[in-house]
């Protein structure tokens, strides 16, 4: 796309997004609406195409190559948003956040699915789960997937999304699954300490606590969520860590 095509197809969006309360923005006249439908068709066919590929790894692939042809749309809708203060039904909006996920650009989805919950946007039929749902465990499993696997996952992000969907209703098995992911990443960053100090102002035995809070509630919401066995071992390390401090403490 060109720099001056997208630039036009950003203003066409946040126009319309600013425009509309509640209908599609194809529902209203000018060049707004027409190039809503041109995007529209543009994802239908894309979604087809997915559709067709079987393995989940080229489907990826191919959601990784399309994505940009949708980002000019994407942030117009985005800043129509932002600015009026309403939301307004764009089936590309939220589908484009869901596969900013699934391509692994977790960062980049923040700001939209932080969008699609501030305004209440719906998803699309094809996706049977609510957007708070959604949003929560395609993250902690992403998460969950990367640590399984001896990787990394930005605590931070996990973070942003707990508070993002801290007042929505989410099924008791999802919040388990953020809580473990969370509990890992701050055992994982507990290990990274130096084993022979208590960290740096503490900070050991406070991301231990933290670490051994998340896996209890965690097992709270969801007595399978599969924690117990890295739970027992944060408790025992906190055990020995204060009877070091005790001892020191006598010295």
């Amino acid at each position: 796309m060109s720099p001056a095509r997208a630039h036009r197809q950003r203003m066409l969006a946040a126009k319309a997004a600013g425009t509309a309360l509640t209908s599609a923005p194809a529902q209203h006249a000018g060049g707004a609406a027409s190039e809503y439908e041109i995007m529209l068709a543009k994802l239908g066919l894309d979604l087809r195409e997915l559709h067709d590929i079987q393995s989940l790894e080229r489907k990826i692939d191919r959601k990784r190559d399309m994505l940009p042809e949708y980002e000019a749309w994407v942030e117009g809708v985005l800043k129509g948003m932002l600015d009026s203060g309403h939301g307004v039904a764009d089936e590309i909006f939220p589908t484009i956040m869901i596969w900013r996920i699934d391509v692994g650009d977790y960062v980049g989805a923040l700001p939209l699915a932080a969008a699609v919950l501030r305004f209440k946007l719906a998803l699309p039929e094809r996706y049977k789960r609510t957007p708070a749902t959604l949003i929560c465990e395609e993250y902690a499993d992403a998460a969950l997937k990367a640590i399984g696997q001896g990787g990394d996952f930005d605590l931070r992000v996990l973070q942003a999304v707990e508070h993002m969907v801290a007042d929505e209703d989410i099924f008791n098995i999802v919040q388990a699954k953020l809580h473990a992911a969370i509990g890992r990443l701050l055992a994982m960053q507990v290990k990274a300490l130096e084993d022979s100090a208590d960290g740096p102002a503490g900070n050991k035995r406070s991301l231990l606590a933290a670490a051994i809070e998340r896996m209890k509630r965690a097992r709270a919401l969801d007595a399978k969520i599969g924690v117990k066995k890295e739970l027992d071992g944060l408790e025992r390390l906190a055990a020995k860590l204060a009877e070091a401090a005790t001892a020191n403490a006598g010295d």
